[in-house]
């Protein structure tokens, strides 16, 4: 009012004004100005992307407050507690979600035709899966722990729910023995070592689908493919076999990248590192090797035993691995300086290690020897479990992740 009176003093100086009109202009003044602060004036040179961006700007606010009286409504609407949902819809939001999760288990695989899961902090035995008409030779679990797989002598490989128990795909191409088994990183792979010089690539159909045929047929040995692995990324395939050799293949392609020879008999087992560039195998001529994955050379020779080394292993960490014996005997080696750091043995009587695992931390081995699989303390080097309840010889054991 003060900055009216002032301009009208200024303008009655040069334009003289009567008193009666000056209180006029005053009050239309007053009348018009809370109309003319509702606009919104455009301002010459704003952008229309700055008039939008502004008009959306609103139209959040607008819909974070229509969200906030929603809230409101639904807290005012709760259901009572011990109160039934009105309509299946209903009983949908009232569930809970439940998040899957697999625990921690070891599993052992024999030729008495079974599986057996075991918890992996106290190994108490918790589940059998039956389903194969014959010996196993194989078993592995997938990266999340929650599928468990197998190799038969009745011709097939099964994939199962390591929760349920239940056997959820049988792969079955009407071939032989399959002799060893393995599952992608990504899980949506099944490959496996076939008594009949090949191995073949599954693809793991939807949960109502039937696995049909391989996907991809690795031909190129001229012997059982005793042995199976994936490289840590899921790209890379190896395969050792009785004929001497391991071989390097591309998953995607079906190409052979690498055959691995200087073994002078049969390649029991392969191993990748975790970092996939280097390949463990163990041979029955009594020694292990390290190969470099992409130029295929041997990199070191693994020697001093006394029997056939009949599996092998990398830590988790890579720096160690493990290798085991037809003499009941376990050994770690320094992967650097190829020097045997630890020797462990289960006895002669006990036969032959027919496979190993390293548990996801690397502090116990699992070894599968005789009727049983036994534990072992990586630092220390004693067995503080022994698994028993097969009723023939473990072929095989694995750590879940």
């Amino acid at each position: 009012m003060a900055l009216l009176t002032c301009i009208l003093a200024v303008t009655d100086h040069w334009y003289p004004i009567p008193a009666a009109t000056e209180e006029l202009v005053i009050l239309v003044i007053l009348l018009l100005l809370p109309v003319a602060c509702s606009f919104h004036f455009y301002q010459p040179g704003a952008s229309k992307r700055g008039q939008k961006a502004a008009v959306a700007k609103e139209s959040a606010d607008s819909q974070e407050d229509d969200d906030e009286d929603d809230d409101d409504e639904k807290v005012g609407t709760e259901m009572p507690a011990g109160a039934e949902p009105s309509s299946a819809e209903d009983a949908r939001e009232a569930e809970p979600l439940l998040v899957r999760c697999a625990p921690s288990r070891i599993a052992t695989a024999s030729l008495d035709g079974t599986v057996s899961l075991w918890a992996s902090d106290n190994g108490q035995f918790q589940q059998k899966l039956s389903g194969h008409t014959g010996a196993l030779n194989g078993v592995a679990f997938s990266d999340d722990g929650t599928m468990v797989v197998t190799a038969g002598c009745d011709g097939t490989a099964r994939l199962w729910d390591s929760v349920t128990g239940a056997c959820k795909h049988v792969f079955d191409d009407g071939g032989g023995v399959v002799c060893s088994v393995a599952i992608s990183p990504c899980g949506g792979s099944l490959l496996t070592g076939l008594d009949d010089h090949c191995a073949q690539l599954w693809r793991i159909p939807s949960e109502d689908a039937a696995p049909g045929f391989p996907e991809m047929v690795l031909e190129g040995h001229t012997a059982a493919v005793a042995s199976v692995a994936f490289s840590p990324c899921g790209a890379l395939a190896a395969t050792g076999s009785l004929d001497g050799s391991a071989r390097v293949w591309d998953v995607a392609s079906g190409d052979c990248l690498q055959v691995l020879e200087g073994h002078s008999a049969e390649v029991l087992a392969v191993a990748f590192s975790p970092y996939g560039d280097v390949l463990a195998t163990a041979s029955r001529d009594g020694t292990a090797s390290l190969w470099s994955v992409a130029a295929g050379w041997q990199l070191r020779s693994l020697d001093g035993f006394e029997t056939p080394v009949r599996s092998i292993i990398f830590s988790p960490c890579g720096y160690c691995v493990a290798t085991g014996c037809c003499d009941g005997s376990v050994k770690l080696w320094d992967v650097g300086t190829g020097s045997c750091q630890m020797t462990f043995q289960s006895g002669p009587a006990d036969g032959p290690v027919h496979s190993m695992a390293y548990s996801a931390d690397g502090s116990t081995i699992a070894t599968a020897d005789g009727n049983a699989a036994r534990l072992w303390n990586v630092e220390s080097g004693a067995c503080f479990k022994k698994l028993e309840g097969h009723t023939d010889t473990v072929q095989s054991v694995a750590f879940s992740p």
